[in-house]
């Protein structure tokens, strides 16, 4: 459980004064006498943010428990499915860790389970930056998408990462702009489908 989309700033948006009934009840009935919630969720939190915990969960589960299918349409106004991935993890961790074999054959299996024309992992490379993987079976799109990409450069604040791009099927970036999260470039990735 995501124990952030209960902050107060997201009442009414990711939670609702049922929610908060529910959870009185159940805390109320489960959570011992003297159980601290604020050191249990920074508990929580340090495990969620471990490199190690989340690396031992395999590249299947990590790849799968923030995930996110979107409809999107292309150049030719067709509809076409891509996927959105985000580890607690950086990318080079989980490419050492698992290796670019190992984590092609992953991406190939979610992008036939979910029928998509692409696939996007986002990795925590540290406290001031992300990286970017784009995975496609179609090395043409690839290079479509890429030079497309290219375009934004400055908006999102990309920089190469050559230690990340020599699997085949895949290009990746670093970026800077921590703000730019899944649902913030979600809009932009709707717009380069759509011009390809």
């Amino acid at each position: 459980m995501d124990t952030r989309n209960f902050a107060p700033k997201f009442f009414n948006t990711r939670w609702n004064s049922i929610d908060k009934s529910a959870y009185d009840l159940l805390h109320g009935v489960l959570v011992p006498e003297g159980f601290d919630s604020n050191v249990y969720y920074k508990e929580l939190e340090s495990i969620e943010n471990d490199v190690n915990e989340n690396l031992g969960q395999g590249p299947n589960i990590l790849l799968t428990k923030d995930y996110k299918n979107y409809k999107a349409k292309d150049a030719e106004g067709k509809d076409l499915v891509f996927g959105a991935a985000s580890l607690n993890v950086g990318l080079r961790e989980f490419l050492q860790h698992f290796g670019p074999f190992n984590l092609l054959e992953q991406f190939k299996a979610i992008s036939k389970a979910n029928g998509l024309k692409y696939l996007i992992v986002l990795g925590r490379a540290s406290e001031t930056q992300r990286d970017f993987l784009l995975f496609t079976e179609d090395p043409d799109y690839l290079e479509k998408w890429k030079k497309e990409f290219e375009r934004y450069r400055s908006v999102v604040g990309l920089q190469n990462a050559s230690d990340l791009s020599n699997m085949p099927q895949c290009f990746c970036y670093s970026y800077r702009n921590l703000e730019l999260t899944r649902k913030k470039l979600e809009p932009l990735w709707r717009e380069i489908s759509k011009s390809l």
